[in-house]
Order: structure tokens, then sequence, then C-alpha cells
């Protein structure tokens, strides 16, 4: 079952994610277009699109997306960021990847799921995806990069921010109406006994500057850090993170390079 909560869990974000949310090299579309053999009949699913982050690289590299996500306001936003692309092969659908058959999907041949998979019903999704996908077709995530150790390439101001966070909410990270907690089970073990275990793993660095303003807006495009859960205390939260990013990394420009990551899932008797 999808999360209950899941509409509300980027509620009012949806403009920061669009603005400050780092979106992924161009390599990695590249990448991920070759691998995959697009051409202009490939057809792909973008489950959880967001603003539109992955659906507009994709739709300039397939024939055609489908642009799922359960939030509106993110639809809406991933609407008008194609208009302003000048894209006409992005069909949007309001709904959870869980009740993908219920969508009215169409042909799929391949599924994107960017910084998205690990909101959903994961075993779930796979099972369903297992019934729409052809023979050849995989599953597709993005996220950030990983260390050789496995853990998450973090931006260098993240401990002092998590403390400031804590000190406002409490240590549990939020997430919609509840607390989210790190997966016991990997994505990789969980697509591998969905039946998708042929996986091939890509990574890609991008060099990239932000300034103090950019690092507040991300705050804003969390769901752990929304302004809805702050009440009245927000403009305190952002001067306290402000305070601290200052005091961790100084004040800015940080020049940072962005670690990414592509996780191609396919079945291992696909050609």
């Amino acid at each position: 079952m999808p999360r209950d909560d899941a509409v509300v869990l980027f509620a009012g974000t949806s403009q920061a994610y669009a603005t400050y949310r780092p979106g992924y090299p161009d390599a990695l579309f590249d990448k991920m277009a070759a691998e995959l053999a697009f051409n202009p009949r490939t057809r792909v699913a973008d489950l959880g699109c967001g603003p539109g982050t992955a659906s507009i690289p994709l739709a300039r590299r397939a024939g055609a997306v489908l642009a799922i996500d359960p939030n509106t306001e993110m639809l809406q936003a991933a609407r008008a960021a194609t208009q302003r692309a000048g894209l006409a092969n992005i069909e949007f659908r309001h709904g959870h990847a869980e009740r993908l058959p219920d969508l009215d999907p169409g042909g799929i041949e391949h599924v994107v799921f960017g910084r998205s998979f690990h909101w959903t019903d994961r075993a779930a999704v796979v099972a369903t995806l297992d019934t729409f996908l052809p023979a050849h077709g995989a599953i597709v995530l993005l996220g950030p990069g990983r260390s050789e150790k496995g853990a998450w390439h973090r931006w260098p101001w993240d401990e002092a921010v998590r403390e400031v966070r804590e000190a406002f909410l409490g240590p549990e990270s939020r997430a919609g109406a509840g607390t989210y907690a790190q997966p016991e089970v990997g994505h990789e073990e969980v697509l591998g006994a969905g039946g998708f275990g042929r996986i091939e793993r890509h990574s890609f660095t991008e060099r990239v500057e932000y300034d103090l303003d950019h690092v507040l807006g991300l705050r804003r495009s969390y769901s752990h850090s929304a302004e809805r859960l702050f009440g009245d205390r927000y403009d305190q939260y952002l001067d306290a993170v402000a305070a601290a990013v200052t005091s961790a990394c100084g004040p800015g420009p940080y020049r940072i390079d962005k670690q990414d990551s592509m996780v191609i899932a396919r079945r291992p008797t696909s050609s």
C-alpha cells in the first residue's frame, strides 16, 4: 500500500524543490540512454516525478515520458517546467507508483525513480513493474553517490544542520504525518528479490557552487524540514541554520564535488 500521508510529504515544498534541489548531470542521462538503447519509440515512466527533475532530460532523449506523482503541487511545477522547456512528449498522471495499473499507463519500456523509490512500498512496486515491463525493461534508481564503504556522500554542512533541526524538532526525521527511518533492506536487495537482479552501478561527479541562500533554499525543499513542521518558528530555524552553516563551513560560496549515482536493474534473463 502507498503511504497514506504521501501527499503531505512534500506539501508546500514544490517551489523550493524546483528552484534549489540539484538536478543530475547530462552525462548520467546520456549513459542511461546509451545503456537502454533509447530511440524515438522508447516510452519511459518517471515515478515520483516531483517538479520534473528527471522527466525533462528523459524527454529530450526518449520518445515519450509518463510522469507520475501523488502531489498535485509537484505536478503543477513539472507541467510549468515542461512548458518552459518547450517539450510536448511528457504525459502527466496524478497517483502512486503502487497503483500504476489504475492510472492507464499504456506501454512502458523502462521506469525511473529519482530519489523517490524509498518513499514507496518497494516490494509491491517491483512486483507490479514485473507485470508491466517487457523482458528487456529496466528499473532505474537515481540518487546521491555512495562512498566505497557504502555511506551516502553528504553535503559538508549536513552535520551542523542536523543538530539545528533536532534542536527544533527532536531526533527523529520527520516525514509527512509521521517519521522516517532508513530501510533495513537495501534497494538492490529488494530489486533482486523481485526478479531484477542484473544490476549495473554508475557514478558521476559534477562540480557545483552554492551560496548560503541556496543552502537555505535546500532546507525548504526537504520533507524533514518543511515549513509546516515548524509553525511560527520557521524563520528562527532558518536563522539558526544560517549561523550553523557559516560557523561550520564559512560564509560561502561553497564549491563542492556533487556525487550522483545510477542503478540500472534488469531481469537476469533479459537480453
